[in-house]
């Protein structure tokens, strides 16, 4: 089947596309926009966008976009999803009730925009869930090493690949929000970072910074998770949960995230709420790799069976 891929150019889309393209079966094209340079008015990015879908002799199209910035509008999926099934995926479906996507997700169903919604960020807690899609983001095993790195030869005991956030972000009530504070306090006892870079090259569609992330992930025993969605309102399960997985790492994640309705916590992975108590975990398991690893290859082995991109894509297909 050939798989028409359209995103925004941020780094991390590559992964996107390329959880299909590793699908039997498939032929992805994958077709990037800049979402933030106004170089040609609306109208025109369409009529190029539409051009290249009917170029490829496109079966199917995906989107990734945003809710805001320089995007085709619902009215343009709307007429691409009457002669070509269209599947939107949105990263941020649970925190529609309080962000832009709340709007367009309403704009999108009521123009029928695309054939099927796939919330990827495991809250099925959306206004239209009953009728579309919540699973978790879709990654390629190949970017992790098979088998994982052995715990006992790993680099970090604790360390976090990812957007470390600011010290500025605050919820709607003033107070300090996000996961920067977190981190810092984290630092005081080992934790080791490195920050998501803003890097993009579209002639590069495994893109090296996204598999630097893969490689620094690969090397930690224990990585933090922080589950809060961009509006501090609600939680969520990010992609960051199956990318420790894949990596084999023994994940530590915010109390408050759905994530125990896919993974068992306190045997796939441990929770926390406080630093205090992310310490503790970290002290008690320090000195510990096999302990780790165990959790570790449990967490992989359940994101290896149940949430590989063939049964994610066969699931999005099914449901078109």
């Amino acid at each position: 089947m050939r798989a028409f891929f359209l995103t925004t150019e941020t780094n991390e889309t590559p992964k996107y596309a390329e959880s299909l393209a590793c699908v039997d079966g498939f032929q992805v094209k994958h077709h990037i926009f800049s979402h933030i340079n106004k170089r040609q008015s609306i109208e025109a990015l369409e009529l190029e966008i539409g051009d290249a879908i009917k170029d490829y002799e496109s079966e199917v199209v995906v989107y990734l976009g945003g809710c805001g910035g320089h995007l085709p509008s619902a009215e343009f999926f709307a007429k691409v999803n009457r002669d070509i099934p269209t599947v939107l995926m949105c990263s941020d479906a649970g925190d529609a009730a309080t962000s832009p996507w709340g709007p367009l997700l309403r704009l999108y169903d009521h123009r029928d925009s695309f054939r099927v919604v796939v919330a990827i960020d495991g809250n099925r807690n959306w206004e239209f869930s009953d009728r579309h899609l919540t699973l978790l983001t879709p990654i390629d095993p190949t970017r992790y090493p098979d088998p994982p790195i052995p715990h006992a030869q790993r680099r970090m005991v604790f360390g976090f690949a990812g957007n470390i956030g600011n010290f500025r972000a605050v919820d709607k009530h003033g107070t300090p929000a996000g996961r920067r504070p977190h981190i810092a306090k984290m630092q005081e006892y080992g934790l080791q970072y490195r920050d998501r870079d803003n890097t993009f090259d579209p002639d590069l569609p495994h893109s090296q910074s996204y598999q630097n992330c893969c490689d620094f992930l690969s090397q930690c025993r224990i990585t933090p998770n922080f589950s809060e969605t961009g509006s501090y309102e609600s939680h969520h399960v990010k992609g960051r949960v199956i990318e420790v997985g894949l990596a084999g790492g023994m994940l530590l994640e915010e109390k408050g995230a759905p994530t125990y309705e896919w993974f068992e916590r306190g045997v796939d992975y441990l929770e926390w709420e406080t630093d205090a108590q992310a310490k503790s975990i970290v002290e008690a398991f320090k000195d510990k790799p096999d302990e780790t690893q165990a959790m570790g290859l449990r967490l992989r082995k359940k994101v290896l069976e149940n949430h590989n991109p063939t049964k994610f894509w066969t699931q999005v297909m099914a449901k078109i």
